[in-house]
């Protein structure tokens, strides 16, 4: 898949200054939404949570993994809310 954005950029990157975390939560958000609008079976992953809540749990495994992409924290992140049905 091929994807632009800050999403191809290092978790340490984003988290780097106030305006890369700015562009990186909303890159989070768009990456989510597609990802759900891709998932026929379960549209709904992170539905009980909110952009807040969603770009949270994504920088604790940034902070944990600084060199992983940000796109791969993100997509890591909405495989265990689905599977916890969050």
């Amino acid at each position: 898949m091929w994807a632009y954005g800050i999403g191809y950029q290092s978790c340490a990157y984003w988290l780097s200054n106030a305006y890369t975390e700015n562009e990186g939560a909303t890159w989070i958000l768009g990456y989510w939404t597609g990802r759900n609008m891709a998932n026929a079976p379960d549209r709904m992953v992170g539905s009980n949570s909110d952009a807040d809540g969603l770009t949270g749990e994504i920088k604790k495994t940034c902070v944990q993994e600084p060199s992983t992409r940000l796109m791969d924290a993100i997509e890591r992140t909405y495989i265990v809310f689905q599977k916890a049905g969050k």
